[in-house]
């Protein structure tokens, strides 16, 4: 997943994978990976102090 964000001319803050919240292979392509990624990237970014941000899936779409 990719966050960008949208107060600093959509600068990309970060890069995540599926991996880092323990799902393996096919199943991160499903809704509750997706949550629990943005849930995760969600803490992560209350903690930069970023407060309106994109988030992309670019795998699980697929």
């Amino acid at each position: 997943a990719t966050v960008i964000n949208k107060s600093w001319n959509r600068r990309t803050v970060s890069l995540t994978n599926a991996g880092r919240v323990g799902i393996r292979k096919c199943k991160r392509k499903g809704n509750k990976t997706a949550e629990r990624i943005g849930q995760s990237v969600a803490k992560k970014m209350r903690r930069l102090g970023v407060t309106c941000a994109d988030l992309r899936f670019r795998y699980l779409m697929r």
